[in-house]
């Protein structure tokens, strides 16, 4: 029997577990696509090398990586980018243990319409069409947490 033959059961119904579940939407899609190594750099554009400038609109495509923006185009802000890009780094450091995932949690949750219409291209892409499991599982979850009664 293989692992995904399993069910996963919660040890626990506790509010910093539910907690822990909604904070990992979107930044587990970024870690996913980073440490796959196909999410493109967030302070450069990728075609040009050409630093991401704050004032400028942002799209991310999976044949070109990160690029300026149409109009019209699901987008993100260059300061996000930056930010983004930054808040990742960090994340990097953390095995050092000098940092958290505060920042791009922060990010995420500011930019999440945008984020999710370009991150599901890219997990479209890159998966071929096959269902993201390990999301679903967090999504229902996060469900039964919500459904569950408050512990003591």
């Amino acid at each position: 029997m293989s692992i995904r033959d399993k069910n996963i059961y919660l040890a626990s119904r506790s509010p910093r577990r539910r907690e822990l579940l909604k904070q990992i939407g979107m930044p587990f899609e970024l870690l996913l696509l980073r440490e796959t190594g196909v999410l493109p750099e967030f302070s450069r554009t990728t075609l040009t090398q050409v630093p991401v400038s704050a004032a400028g609109r942002y799209a991310l495509r999976v044949e070109q990586g990160l690029v300026e923006a149409t109009a019209g185009e699901a987008s993100l802000s260059g300061a996000a980018c930056l930010e983004l890009a930054v808040a990742l780094d960090s994340w990097a450091a953390l095995a050092s243990g000098t940092t958290t995932l505060q920042p791009l949690h922060a990010v995420c949750a500011r930019e999440l319409p945008a984020l999710k219409a370009l991150l599901r291209g890219q997990l479209h892409y890159h998966l071929g069409g096959a269902p993201l499991r390990t999301r679903q599982v967090v999504v229902e979850t996060q469900r039964l947490l919500e459904d569950a009664p408050p512990t003591r």
